[in-house]
């Protein structure tokens, strides 16, 4: 249906396509064509910041495997949790960016970095909207949904 609106019309009212002046050429191929022209690099960039976050995660972890001694060590123990804890949470800080900085993107167009930018700042100024919001999508649902079946049909009497 939409297309009846958003395509061209010759003056006998058929939808006009087409290699010749004004008509459309395969828009879904065009459109592929300027994805991968103009996007996939920002698709790489995110990746590979998500992968090297994801190495020194392998590399702290690898070292924390090789530095074990017999009885394990309190205080080794202790700073290798804290670095873990430190790069899972970067790790989630980033993919979150990453995704928002993607949306930015495919709305505006804009370069990666300048996407992130733009995309950080406006949920720090919608930062209450964006925590409520959190809120009632994620513990609403959950508290609102009907009990699930499956204990009674599991019940053996």
């Amino acid at each position: 249906m939409p297309f009846r609106y958003f395509t061209p019309s010759d003056a006998r009212g058929r939808r006009v396509r087409g290699k010749e002046q004004g008509q459309l050429n395969w828009p879904l191929w065009s459109s592929i064509k300027r994805t991968l022209r103009y996007h996939l690099g920002t698709v790489a960039v995110t990746s590979l910041i998500i992968a090297v976050i994801k190495f020194v995660r392998f590399v702290v972890h690898y070292i924390e495997k090789k530095c074990k001694g017999n009885p394990p060590n309190k205080l080794q123990k202790a700073v290798f949790c804290m670095i873990h804890c430190c790069l899972w949470w970067l790790e989630c800080c980033l993919d979150k960016v990453n995704k928002n900085a993607l949306i930015w993107c495919a709305i505006y167009g804009d370069n990666f970095f300048s996407s992130a930018c733009s995309s950080f700042a406006l949920i720090w100024r919608n930062l209450a909207r964006v925590a409520a919001l959190h809120v009632v999508t994620t513990h609403f649902p959950t508290k609102l949904a009907a009990p699930p079946p499956w204990p009674e049909l599991l019940r053996l009497n």
